[in-house]
């Protein structure tokens, strides 16, 4: 049998979420059984705050890249094609059938995030839409019309960490539609945690995160006042890019007289090797529906380092707030951080929950299964 040849969509190849589980799904795919290529809807250095990076690591892995604006020329008819349509009728070719074409060399066209279809869903035919699936990244609990450019009497095939529970709701627009599991997960390549308690004199805490009014810090900053009133030896690194003083982060920072014990340390390019290299004794990060809200949290805990989250909204679980400690009380946060600071025990056993957690829960080797069979149901 031949490889099944998927095309990958994407709208480029910053170091956001969608681009990581782009790659993490072209890493994971049995290579002896699928072909990978990619378009990507933007060009290279098409911003100036935001550095591609992913078209190296998808390169490296021996997949094609393609760019839109190279495929999208609009086809002129020749003579000859003119000069039948105007005694005979005859239709003229599509004007988009440059595009049309490229999509016709696939098997599988993968569009990863549910915002990138409407731009090319006027390329489509029947056919390209019999091997169609949808990647959403966002969910109608962030914003209602999450899919307003969608044809809702039309059949999809979506991909999505959405569970059982989750699908009827999300996708309740539609008339007809298949679903396919796959949760944020990522190739673990460590079978235990590779964190090992510090013995600082100086006791670190790392906080990951973009310096941006998206992502709300200064409620760590207050925490981490309170804990530095009970905790002498203690610090703060905040990780991440953005100018503290242009974001306003600084302000708090000065006003609190924390100048001396927070340190903004910029963006990381290999966040494990910083983190597990500037031996932390504890990283905060936000989260989200009693989970980590994102990447850097499961990455984090793959390496053991012990974690506590802001809470910025969701259910709370009650066996999930065991493994992922999580509240939205600064008072909280500084005495669930100094309490793993100073008891060497239940650092240890917060690591070893969540390290375990998350290879059960988050190694795509698990689910990646899934997804091709998927693909070869499609493919006749």
């Amino acid at each position: 049998m031949s490889k099944i040849n998927v095309l990958l969509v994407v709208s480029e190849f910053y170091q956001s979420g969608t681009s990581r589980f782009t790659y993490e799904i072209d890493s994971a795919l049995n290579k002896k059984e699928f072909i990978t290529s990619i378009i990507s809807l933007n060009p290279l250095n098409n911003s100036s705050q935001w550095i591609d990076y992913y078209n190296h690591k998808h390169e490296e892995l021996g997949t094609k890249l393609y760019f839109f604006q190279d495929i999208n020329k609009p086809f002129t008819p020749n003579l000859n094609q003119r000069i039948k349509r105007k005694l005979f009728g005859t239709q003229l070719p599509n004007v988009w059938k440059n595009v049309v074409d490229f999509f016709d060399q696939f098997d599988i066209i993968s569009v990863m995030g549910e915002y990138n279809y409407p731009y090319i869903k006027k390329y489509l035919t029947d056919s390209h839409r019999k091997k169609l699936f949808i990647h959403p990244m966002n969910s109608v609990y962030q914003k209602v019309d999450n899919y307003a450019g969608f044809e809702k009497t039309l059949s999809f095939n979506f991909v999505s960490a959405f569970t059982k529970k989750d699908t009827p709701f999300e996708f309740k627009e539609f008339k007809s539609y298949k679903h396919t599991y796959l949760p944020l997960s990522f190739k673990i390549p460590n079978n235990k945690p590779l964190w090992r308690k510090p013995k600082n004199n100086i006791k670190k805490i790392g906080l990951f995160s973009r310096l941006g009014r998206t992502k709300p810090i200064d409620s760590f900053i207050y925490s981490f006042q309170i804990l530095s009133n009970h905790l002498n030896n203690v610090e703060l690194h905040i990780f991440g890019s953005g100018d503290p003083e242009k974001e306003g982060v600084l302000r708090y920072v000065k006003q609190l007289d924390l100048q001396d014990k927070i340190k903004f340390r910029g963006h990381q390019k290999k966040m494990l090797e910083t983190a597990l290299s500037e031996n932390l004794d504890l990283v905060w990060l936000h989260g989200y529906h009693s989970l980590p809200g994102g990447w850097a949290g499961y990455d984090i805990a793959s390496v053991g380092i012990p974690q506590v989250f802001w809470d910025f909204g969701g259910a709370e679980s009650e066996e999930l707030s065991e493994i992922f400690p999580m509240t939205n009380n600064v008072e909280s946060m500084a005495k669930l951080s100094k309490e793993l600071i100073e008891n060497d025990l239940e650092a240890i056993k917060l690591s070893n929950a969540q390290f375990k957690y998350t290879v059960h829960n988050q190694e795509i080797r698990n689910y990646i299964v899934g997804l091709e069979n998927a693909y070869k149901s499609v493919v006749k």
